[in-house]
């Protein structure tokens, strides 16, 4: 009986090919411009979840509390990490990490291929206990040495080529000797740590100078690094708040005891409800999510109305069939069948039409919101999960008021050739068609002031003329923040550097900055005359 009802359904729609083609392009875009946005509501909620132990995985917050107002920091001090270590028993594993950009060298191979890389974080070994890595080479006590380095298969390529890079030795800095003890694969796009080399952690004291060093391992204020908390099995954050806020006042100073408090933050938290946290990592928030599943629902709201309205006005002119079938003895529910898989199939026809227009789109998609998604993204398990279960969502919704109506029509009417209403049915399709319009107006209207604002970002004017400036960063984007002084001989480079430049005609001027202007800002100890250090 089903393959009657669908080769019926074929036969009609084949009948029918106009509207049939307008019907099946309508719900197909829709479904299309629907799938794109769930490929990235999937991929944002999907965000950190590749860690095995992601529930009990939390991120330590630097909290400073006065003044009427609250600043939480996503960054903690150095010592915060061994605190916790020696004082929270409920932690399994704790782990620091801090950025440090600087020049590598693969050394010893007779090359002089320097390169500045940013992806360079010192890290605690048991960092590799709390996040799930990829082991191409070693394993996770791989950073349990002073001056050992781990790198991702990238820069293993990158540095060494084809061969081994365990047991390799790597130059940063121009100073310190790092031995390569273990590759990783790259960690997933859907994950907001990212690196491209771990140094064991204490290695950055003897690559800082010793008064800097000296004072980062003890400092309570000064907060570079970011801390990750494992706890045990079955313990609650929540619990362990008190004892954190302890900490500050045990360890700091006046200061930091007086205004300073540790929090910790889920790492399910991390990527779309910390947006408002200093130097998170993510600046996304799940109001976007929200905001972009509506219009998603909305979009697929519009094809569905536009789908429903055509099938009601296409019934009409199907007055003589209906009444045919049910002289032959159909009844209500194989009518109901009959019309229902109709609209199944051709919502069937559709998904597959969203589906190739989905390829080309996610290109498209790439490029507004910067991810790197393929097709995988369109094909794995949860994405297929969801389309199927939008698929039949849109089916039932798209075919069931049809062949309701229809199957309403009256017996008497139909051998008339009249449907039996004169205005029933009517208000229900007014509805239809001003909902329709009114949410398309919305969107229309959305879209307009959306990219009117960012045409107003992209084209603002700065205050100064950006075009034709090349900018160099001598000391990568993330040196330490401290600082280790310009000194006599460097300072001789920079400014023999800045000589080479005015001699080329085509350059027509040249000057150094601490900072690119806008992109960050000096700091600096200072502490006035007549005033003691800790009044700093």
């Amino acid at each position: 009986m089903i393959k009657s009802y669908l080769q019926s359904a074929y036969r009609n729609l084949l009948k029918h090919k106009g509207a049939t083609l307008i019907k099946l392009a309508g719900l197909g875009i829709g479904m299309a411009c629907c799938m794109l946005i769930l490929v990235y509501l999937v991929d944002e909620l999907s965000y950190n979840k590749f860690n095995v132990h992601y529930r009990d995985i939390y991120r330590v917050n630097f909290n400073k509390a006065g003044e009427g107002q609250e600043n939480i920091n996503a960054t903690t001090p150095f010592p915060v990490g061994p605190a916790i270590a020696q004082n929270i028993p409920q932690a399994a594993a704790v782990a620091r990490l801090y950025n440090r950009s600087g020049i590598m060298e693969a050394a010893g191979n007779g090359q002089e291929q320097k390169f500045q890389e940013q992806g360079v974080w010192f890290s605690d070994s048991s960092l590799l206990d709390i996040f799930s890595l990829q082991f191409a080479e070693g394993g996770p006590g791989a950073l349990a040495a002073p001056n050992s380095v781990v790198i991702t298969t990238e820069m293993a390529k990158k540095y060494f080529g084809a061969i081994s890079a365990r047991g390799k030795s790597l130059l940063y800095e121009n100073k310190t000797l790092l031995q390569v003890t273990a590759v990783v694969e790259k960690l997933p796009a859907a994950s907001d740590l990212q690196f491209d080399f771990l140094i064991s952690f204490p290695t950055v004291y003897s690559v800082e100078n010793k008064a800097n060093g000296d004072f980062m391992r003890s400092n309570w204020l000064y907060n570079p690094a970011e801390t990750y908390v494992l706890l045990q099995p079955g313990q609650q954050a929540e619990a362990l708040q008190p004892a954190l806020r302890q900490l500050t006042k045990k360890y700091g100073d006046e200061r930091v005891a007086k205004s300073y408090f540790l929090s910790l933050q889920p790492l399910s938290e991390i990527h779309l409800h910390a947006a408002a946290v200093q130097g998170n990592p993510s600046t996304n928030s799940i109001t976007y999510i929200y905001i972009f599943a509506a219009i998603a629902l909305l979009i697929l709201l519009i094809a569905n109305i536009n789908f429903i309205n055509l099938s009601n006005a296409q019934s009409l002119t199907r007055i003589s069939e209906i009444g045919i079938r049910k002289v032959s003895g159909a009844g209500s529910r194989q009518l109901l069948m009959q019309f229902l898989g109709e609209g199944l199939l051709l919502s069937f026809a559709a998904f597959l039409l969203a589906l190739l227009i989905t390829l080309p789109g996610l290109s498209l998609l790439n490029n507004i919101t910067g991810k790197t998604l393929n097709t995988a993204a369109l094909y794995n398990a949860k994405t297929l999960v969801v389309f199927t279960g939008l698929f039949l969502c849109t089916g039932l919704l798209g075919g069931l008021y049809p062949a309701v109506f229809i199957t309403r029509f009256r017996l008497t009417a139909l051998l008339k050739g009249k449907t039996g209403y004169r205005a029933g049915g009517r208000p229900v399709r007014q509805l239809l068609v001003i909902t329709q319009f009114a949410v398309a107006l919305a969107l229309i209207i959305g879209a307009v002031v959306i990219n009117r604002q960012l045409q107003f970002l992209r084209n603002k004017p700065l205050g100064f003329q950006k075009d034709q400036l090349l900018v160099i960063p001598l000391f990568g984007k993330s040196p330490s923040l401290l600082g280790s002084g310009v000194d006599g001989p460097l300072r001789a480079r920079m400014n023999a550097f800045e000589d080479e430049l005015r001699r080329y005609s085509r350059v027509d001027a040249v000057t150094l900055a601490s900072v690119l202007p806008g992109s960050s800002y000096v700091r600096g100890l200072v502490i006035p005359e007549g005033h003691k250090e800790q009044d700093n």
